[in-house]
């Protein structure tokens, strides 16, 4: 990748796995069956298998890099995330919102119900109409909130 990552930027995964194999064909996506959102170089926030919390950026599997188109208050999302979202499960059963079943978890999160979620505590108000809960990651790729900056095709 040539493009410096800049916080806030949204890192679109391939899919990895059965889990990530079943949200590309959910989602009709071979490029955007994970999400995460960079803070700083070398360090993201996501929902991983693992929970919700800080990790390591990923580079395996990398398809796009998205930039919000305006400005950001990441103290204020950032506030947020360790104070509601650091340390919450992976919500296994809320992709199944996907497909409108189920109920939404207020203890779990799954990536891109997290990404959404953080974007709106930075004052970045992307699917405003839109539950956090039934956003597929495919879904930033239409956003017009987003500029390509990077991708491996």
């Amino acid at each position: 990748m040539t493009t410096p990552l800049k916080p806030g930027d949204l890192l679109v995964y391939r899919p990895t796995g059965i889990f990530g194999r079943i949200i590309s064909i959910k989602t009709w996506s071979n490029v955007a069956a994970h999400v995460e959102v960079a803070i700083k170089p070398g360090l993201a926030i996501a929902a991983r298998g693992e929970g919700v919390n800080y990790y390591p950026t990923r580079w395996s599997k990398l398809s796009r890099v998205l930039r919000p188109n305006k400005p950001l208050d990441m103290k204020k999302g950032l506030e947020w995330f360790d104070r509601k979202a650091k340390g919450q499960r992976y919500d296994w059963t809320g992709l199944l919102r996907f497909a409108l079943i189920g109920k939404q978890s207020e203890d779990k999160m799954f990536c891109s119900e997290m990404a959404v979620r953080f974007y709106r505590n930075c004052g970045f108000n992307v699917f405003p109409n839109e539950d956090a809960d039934l956003i597929a990651p495919r879904t930033f790729l239409l956003s017009e909130c987003f500029d390509i900056v990077w991708s491996d095709e």
